[in-house]
Parts: C-alpha cells; structure tokens; sequence
C-alpha cells in the first residue's frame, strides 16, 4: 500500500494534481499536503475544472502508454537459467524460464518459452507492486 501511495505522489507531483482530488488527503475542505505544494488550486476553486481534468487525462496516458508492453526478468529456478514475465499491451501474459545459453533477439521469441496464464486483478496488483520497487 505504501508503494502505491508513492507512486500516487510521483504522479500528483508531476502532473500538478491535487492531493485531495487524487485521495492522498480525506476530510479537508482544501489540500494542505506536506510533499506536493504544487496544486494549482482546483480544490479552493481557484482553478478551471476542465484544465485540471487535462492533466489528469496526461497523467492516466502517460500510465497507460509505460506499462503496455513490459518483460520482467529474474532469477531463473537454477544458476542455468533466467525467469520472465511477460506483459503484452498492459496485460499479463504470463511467465516462463530461458537457459541462459539461449539467443533471444527480440521479445517475439519469449513466447515459445511462455507458460500462459489469465490476467486477473490480483495478478495486476502484484505486478504493480514488483514495478513500484
């Protein structure tokens, strides 16, 4: 949950966002967060709604466009290989294991090795957790 909170932070800090818009700060009238100082004032109604919504839609892109296609790789389950995981247009494809005397040139070739399995929510937060260390 920590990590989440973090990232949130990252992403209201550089996109300008409101603290109490994004949740970070509950039960206050107006934000008054001791990390991000630079909200423009939507929550005081000093700012325009639509241009804060603009960066709150460049904020979600710029989520979106980081996370579509990613290749995770760790420790295989012996000193012989590596462990992967693979992730296609932001969903979880699954995960596999390479002899670390294997070529591979391009993430195409990580789908013979692929063990498949369902994207699902709980996958999700899991990866979302591995990405945010």
């Amino acid at each position: 949950m920590r990590e989440a909170r973090l990232f949130l932070e990252r992403i209201c800090e550089q996109f300008s966002l409101c603290p109490k818009f994004c949740h970070l700060q509950e039960g206050v009238s107006e934000c008054s967060h001791f990390t991000i100082k630079n909200c423009k004032g939507v929550c005081k109604g000093n700012e325009n709604v639509t241009n804060y919504n603009e960066r709150v839609t460049n904020a979600i892109c710029k989520i979106v466009n980081e996370s579509k296609d990613l290749i995770i790789k760790e420790k295989g389950r012996n000193n012989n290989e590596d462990a992967f995981v693979l992730i296609k247009n932001g969903t979880y494809l699954g995960y596999g294991f390479i002899d670390k005397s294997e070529q591979i040139t391009h993430q195409d070739e990580l789908e013979h090795f692929l063990i498949k399995q369902k994207d699902n929510r709980d996958i999700q937060s899991i990866l979302r957790n591995i990405l945010l260390k």
